[in-house]
């Protein structure tokens, strides 16, 4: 069975060890604040970007923010504010950083100037491997954001402001409006870069083009993370028409130009990324079920939910028996790693399509067992054992 959550996995999972409230090191809502304290401290400050509706925001909080040691690395060499990103200044500050995925971390100097925005739900372990990357980054005091300004109040064009709003009240620019605005005005700055970023997904060939030609540019002004992350953004809108077309020849110039749109020496795992979702998104099992093995090797939180995903797409998409004999394999072990019944339901659909019935019975028996417990609705299962018993 496929599992349902919050949004995409776009970062590993991991279990934490509870500890004390997290509220007591966060500063709630006040800007000012927390860059007088971090510059009085010269400790680095931290920004918890959230908003009211964000599900991956809360379990960081519950997770990763209530660890003990997490708590104990930040209250060290931090100073944290958290900032409701739809609310007050909050608004402000992260429509000038470029934030609007939730949740979002941005570390700055003691000074204010930016180190690093980086988005995504971390477990603890990760996120105490960012901390040490950015004090080192800190130690170093390199300005990674040259071209940020210290005005928190920019000259955003209005579709901009719109677009910003409370979630379910956003209103996206169309392709034209954008288009002229970014042809018209002077974009060799943070606002420009800014729209760039924020609306990468709708920009037409030729804006695409645009933001190519001055990513060397942008390198020099902004986080390089960043600039490739709109790079990145556009080459996979680019894959989505090879993948759309089953286009083999276009899928093959993308894999051809990659290297344009990553950090240097980071070209084969972007050429990685992108095979692996041209071959699911084409259903081109042959080709993903052993890049699935060859990467998912360690198998986290995280990873298990992925490989369960591609083992339902299986169940219901592929009738080629040793592939779905290999996805059960690696199924028998997230069970055993992580029993819960959305994966053993997938697991007892894997055996029953490759023949092994008993197992299979056996398998959804157990599967409608934790359901029970999970208070889950086990009628994919209940289903299963009818057809086993014909």
């Amino acid at each position: 069975m496929k599992k349902t959550i919050y949004g995409i996995l776009l970062l590993v999972l991991g279990i934490s060890v509870k500890a004390q409230n997290n509220h007591s090191f966060f500063i709630d809502q006040d800007w000012e604040k927390a860059r007088d304290l971090a510059k009085e401290s010269n400790k680095i400050l931290i920004v918890d970007f959230y908003t009211e509706w964000c599900g991956w925001c809360k379990v960081m909080d519950k997770n990763t923010f209530s660890d003990s040691t997490v708590l104990a690395a930040l209250n060290k060499d931090f100073v944290g504010l958290k900032l409701d990103a739809e609310k007050g200044i909050g608004v402000d500050v992260a429509m000038k950083y470029g934030v609007s995925g939730y949740p979002t971390i941005g570390y700055f100097y003691p000074s204010g100037k930016p180190i690093a925005i980086w988005s995504g739900y971390c477990e603890p372990a990760v996120f105490l491997q960012n901390l040490d990357s950015i004090k080192s980054r800190a130690i170093s005091g390199i300005d990674f954001y040259p071209g940020v300004s210290s005005n928190l109040n920019l000259d955003f064009p209005d579709f901009f402001l719109k677009a910003n709003g409370k979630n379910g009240k956003r209103k996206y620019p169309d392709e034209k409006t954008l288009t002229k605005w970014l042809s018209k005005n002077d974009v060799m700055n943070e606002v420009g870069f800014r729209v760039f970023q924020r609306f990468s997904f709708l920009l037409n060939d030729s804006m695409q083009n645009l933001f190519t030609s001055l990513m060397p540019e942008y390198n020099k002004q902004f986080a390089t993370e960043e600039v490739y992350s709109v790079g990145r953004d556009l080459i996979f809108m680019q894959l989505n028409k090879a993948t759309s077309a089953n286009d083999t020849a276009l899928f093959n110039e993308i894999l051809h130009k990659a290297p344009l749109y990553c950090e240097p020496g980071k070209s084969e795992d972007l050429k990685a990324d992108l095979r692996f979702q041209y071959y699911q998104d084409t259903k081109d099992y042959a080709h993903l079920v052993p890049m699935v093995e060859e990467r998912f090797g360690e198998q986290s939180e995280g990873e298990r939910y992925l490989l369960n995903n591609i083992a339902w797409e299986l169940v219901e998409n592929c009738s080629d028996k040793a592939l779905l004999e290999r996805a059960a394999k690696w199924m028998a072990k997230v069970i055993v790693a992580e029993p819960k019944y959305n994966y053993i339901d997938t697991y007892a659909w894997l055996l029953y399509k490759t023949n092994k019935l008993e197992l299979a019975k056996e398998v959804a028996e157990r599967a409608i067992n934790v359901a029970k417990n999970e208070g889950k609705n086990a009628a994919e299962t209940e289903k299963l054992l009818e057809l086993l018993k014909q």
